[in-house]
């Protein structure tokens, strides 16, 4: 039995046995995109967007995900935005865009992007988190490597649940870094 069969096999006795509530749709979704992901390796897999309300339990989910695919061939890479953003002290920009950019030739899951803002560095207003999703979307272009997101803010994509002045996703990382999200995304809502 090969990796990506063992992976299957062992999803489904997974979620044979066990009862998430109304939660089960959303991890049949996301273990759906990992295995797709190992059963095909040489198609173009888009990453996740998982978004919803604080405590629902995305991070943990993606974690389990991670652990789950760590020897797979779809095994990714995971930092916060917080780590990110923070680098920024002791490393320059452009380092860190190498890092998690161009010498980052694999999937890689930031979890709570829009958690953290733009930050000064030098005098100049800069938006780590911004300039790795450009750099990402490069790669996923170039090379077919899938970013996965985590978020709580629900973005443009629904205003009508967006009280007025409540940051977006939009707002913080601007419209053309979301819509790279979107071309490189599968958005997947988490209600609860």
């Amino acid at each position: 039995m090969t990796g990506s069969e063992a992976i299957e096999y062992l999803g489904k006795q997974m979620f044979a046995d066990f009862t998430f509530g109304d939660s089960v749709g959303i991890y049949r979704q996301i273990y759906k995109k990992f295995v797709d992901g190992c059963l095909h390796p040489d198609k173009r897999e888009k990453g996740i967007l998982l978004v919803g309300d604080v405590g629902v339990g995305k991070t943990t989910s993606m974690r389990i995900f991670h652990r789950m695919f760590k020897d797979t061939e779809r095994k990714f890479r995971w930092i916060t935005s917080s780590t990110l953003n923070d680098m920024l002290s002791e490393y320059t920009l452009l380092e860190i865009k190498e890092m998690y950019g161009k010498k980052c030739l694999c999937d890689l899951m930031i979890d709570d992007v829009g958690l953290v803002a733009a930050q000064k560095n030098y005098g100049n207003v800069v938006n780590v988190i911004s300039e790795i999703i450009m750099e990402r979307y490069e790669i996923f272009v170039s090379h077919g490597y899938r970013t996965h997101f985590t978020s709580n803010l629900m973005d443009r994509l629904t205003p009508e649940n967006n009280p007025e002045n409540f940051p977006t996703l939009e707002t913080i990382l601007g419209s053309r870094v979301v819509d790279r999200m979107v071309e490189m995304c599968e958005l997947i809502i988490w209600e609860g």
